[in-house]
Order: structure tokens, then sequence, then C-alpha cells
């Protein structure tokens, strides 16, 4: 039946006898379901990795139409979607030409996560052009 064995690790505990199914849950993690089967005077051991579930990630920009990269891959212009792990840390980088290069890892709290990137304007360094005279003035 649907019964709860405990929390992991789980030692020398006594299940029926046969072939079962394990389901396995943590938070932050995608649940798992194992087939286990268990012989008379036998250890039966179930061992699976549990995986962090994927997030969608929704993009966006101020100004609009940034080129967004997700973990170094690009996504495109805002506003757009991007996958990554959830509950783990991405690199998030927005370009826009006029703009300063924002770039962050961003902790992925949920399945779903916003990422609102305010752009800065580039400061443009001036430059000056100084007459050049070729020699000095003789006073005469």
């Amino acid at each position: 039946g649907d019964e709860v064995l405990g929390n992991t690790p789980l030692d020398a505990i006594e299940v029926p006898c046969g072939t079962a199914t394990v389901t396995l849950r943590h938070p932050r993690y995608e649940t798992a379901t194992v087939a286990a089967n268990a012989a008379p005077g036998t250890l039966a051991a179930v061992e699976h990795e549990l995986v962090r579930p994927t997030a969608r990630l929704s993009l966006r920009s101020v100004p609009g139409g940034a080129t967004f990269r997700v973990a170094g891959k690009s996504v495109g212009p805002a506003p757009a979607r991007a996958s990554a792990l959830a509950y783990g840390t991405v690199l998030v980088e927005a370009s826009l030409p006029g703009y300063v290069t924002w770039k962050k890892r961003v902790y992925v709290r949920s399945v779903t996560h916003e990422v609102n990137v305010h752009l800065k304007k580039a400061v443009r360094k001036k430059t000056f052009r100084l007459p050049f005279g070729g020699g000095s003035k003789k006073k005469r």
C-alpha cells in the first residue's frame, strides 16, 4: 500500500517481500519513482539521484529589446524565455547597443522566475581636438 517509510537514509527497516514501487520526495527536487525488490533474508537497497526541476525564466529589459544570454547561450531579444535548473544559480547577461552590459549570477527561486533588467546608458568618452600649430611664433 501507500505507506510512508520515513526519511532517508533508512537502515534495517522491515518491508514485505516482492516487488514494490518506491516514491522519493524531497523539497526543491523532482519526485522520483523507482522499483525495488525485497527477498526473504536479504537486504534490499534503493539508490537514486534526485535532480532539480527545470525552471522557466521570463526575461525582460528596460529599455526593451536587450539581447539575453543565459548560461552562455543566446536566448534572443527581450522579452524572452529560457530554461535553467530551479533552486540554483545561473549567469544571466543582457546587452543593448548604447548601454552598459548587465551581467549577474541569478538565484532561481522557483520553477517560474522573472528577471527584470534596467540597463544604464553607456557613458561616452568625449575627445577633444587640439589645434596643432607646428611651431612657435616669434615676436618682432
